[in-house]
């Protein structure tokens, strides 16, 4: 077996880090959704060797992750206080930076060497898609970054951003599910429960918020 076809088979997705050793090419991940599987070729096989063999190196821990969600509630929150924010960073509302950071949090669980046993088994990843508002929170981020969305549990969402005459920002989370009943929900109240979510599962395992 050469060495590219070894490293095709060991690939990991490059979004969330889940195994694809069993997932053929074009096949969305079973994790979250991520449809853009790397293909290694013969001019490739040196380079992701050599990297390979350095070894990736995951800087930030898990509390990091958490402390962004903490950061982009807050800017969420205080968009609905207004005045609304004129100019943002980047192409995404408050709202779907909110989700974005929420649905980073698994991946910090997971590759933080620090994360107990515990958390590791089911998993972030299982418990976020129990959870309807962290999975929603998933969903929204997913299409943000990939534009299109497939079948089974991947669901397009959307924010929809609404000014009030006072300056002050709401925003709707829009999706669909696959029935094609729509749905419609506050982005700050999937906000709230998603941390909420997420607290439940920390003090479930023991995780200090407040360590590193």
């Amino acid at each position: 077996m050469s060495n590219a076809d070894e490293l095709g088979q060991a690939g990991s997705c490059t979004s969330c880090g889940a195994g694809l050793s069993n997932v053929p090419p074009g096949v969305p991940c079973p994790e979250c959704g991520e449809a853009r599987h790397h293909e290694i070729t013969l001019t490739d096989t040196v380079t992701v060797t050599e990297r390979a063999t350095r070894g990736i190196k995951w800087e930030q821990t898990w509390q990091s992750k958490w402390r962004s969600v903490l950061k982009a509630f807050n800017d969420l929150e205080a968009e609905y206080v207004g005045p609304a924010s004129e100019q943002r960073a980047d192409s995404a509302s408050p709202a779907t930076r909110f989700c974005c950071a929420c649905s980073e949090v698994r991946d910090g669980i997971k590759r933080d060497p620090a994360t107990p046993a515990s958390a590791r088994n089911p998993g972030p990843f299982v418990y976020a898609k129990q959870d309807d508002d962290i999975k929603l929170c998933v969903d929204v981020c997913n299409t943000h970054k990939h534009v299109n969305r497939w079948g089974g549990s991947y669901r397009r969402a959307v924010v929809v951003d609404w000014l009030d005459d006072q300056g002050a920002a709401s925003f709707t989370i829009e999706w669909t599910e696959d029935d094609g009943t729509p749905h419609t929900k506050d982005a700050r109240d999937v906000a709230k429960a998603a941390v909420t979510a997420w607290i439940k599962f920390f003090d479930d395992h023991g995780m200090d918020v407040d360590a590193a």
